[in-house]
């Protein structure tokens, strides 16, 4: 239950922000009064809740998921971060000895 209302405590700090969705719902309720906005600002309501609970469920999950495999996590992106070390270092010095070499 404590999950769900920090899901719900989430969800209202996201739906404060301003943004497009609040823009278009505010022109609809100036151009044709409140009742015509009301289920555009419901539905945005809904969304930004759901939105926010399945976030917070997946970072729930993850903060679970992790203090149990946390050192193999730490293997595998070392060598994440090798790999594309490795792939980024090939990709640049052929572009490099390619650009320098005598024509």
């Amino acid at each position: 239950m404590q999950d769900f209302l920090g899901a719900m405590l989430f969800s209202i700090l996201l739906s404060i922000s301003f943004g497009p969705v609040a823009l278009t719902i505010l022109g609809q309720s100036i151009t044709h009064g409140f009742r015509s906005a009301l289920p555009g600002a419901l539905g945005a309501a809904v969304a930004d809740a759901l939105f926010a609970a399945v976030a917070f469920i997946g970072l729930k999950s993850i903060e679970a998921f992790w203090p149990a495999h946390y050192q193999w996590l730490a293997v595998a992106a070392v060598f994440y971060l090798f790999f594309f070390g490795g792939l980024t270092f090939t990709k640049n010095s052929r572009s490099v000895f390619t650009r320098c070499a005598p024509r």
